[in-house]
């Protein structure tokens, strides 16, 4: 993996807006930008999120490209979406952690 940024958008298919603190009341998803390179395609990686330790969402990515930029996202709910959340990007069978973040969400 060459980069990867959690963020508040996706703009010209790049991350827009990275941080790792974002409100709800401002930022209706949340989007986990990754970039690979020399990949052996077609290959898959899953975006995995985790809410206050809890597991939140999968999302599995289709690598078509030897090199790519793609990406996933989360919505976020009044109330439901404030706490510690984390993202951990793996290859398909979960055997290999290629990247991970930590976030928080506030109202």
């Amino acid at each position: 993996m060459e980069k990867f940024a959690v963020c508040s958008a996706i703009k010209n298919r790049n991350a827009s807006g990275s941080a790792t603190e974002f409100s709800y009341k401002k930022v209706k998803k949340i989007y986990t930008w990754t970039k690979l390179t020399k990949i052996k395609p077609p290959a898959i990686i899953k975006h995995h999120y985790y809410l206050n330790g809890k597991a939140a969402g999968m999302v599995k990515l289709t690598l078509e490209h030897a090199s790519m930029r793609s990406w996933s996202h989360k919505a976020l709910t009044p109330g439901e979406s404030v706490g510690k959340w984390k993202v951990v990007i793996t290859t398909e069978n979960d055997k290999e952690v290629l990247a991970e973040q930590e976030f928080t969400v506030v109202k």
